[in-house]
């Protein structure tokens, strides 16, 4: 387990996304039926692997976070940044 509650864990997605910033994207991937945007990021001193899209709703885009877990192996965001799992 990454987190030990729920509560927890949805703090920390809602905390990780809401820090994403230029120089943590990696790259945009296409995941049939969505383009799917890819970041990687330091948490607690620890690499982490985040894929969110944007989803169309009758309000407006809504985020949709699909991957959050800790990096398998090291990973270079698109601005040259090596992050460390």
């Amino acid at each position: 387990r990454f987190f030990p509650t729920r509560a927890a864990c949805l703090r920390a997605a809602r905390s990780t996304v809401a820090a994403l910033t230029q120089r943590d994207f990696v790259e945009t991937r296409q995941q049939n039926p969505d383009l799917c945007d890819v970041y990687a990021v330091q948490r607690e001193g620890n690499g982490w692997y985040v894929k969110l899209t944007l989803i169309e709703e009758h309000a407006g885009e809504v985020v949709m976070l699909l991957s959050l877990h800790p990096l398998e192996h090291p990973i270079r965001t698109a601005s040259g940044h090596q992050v460390m799992p």
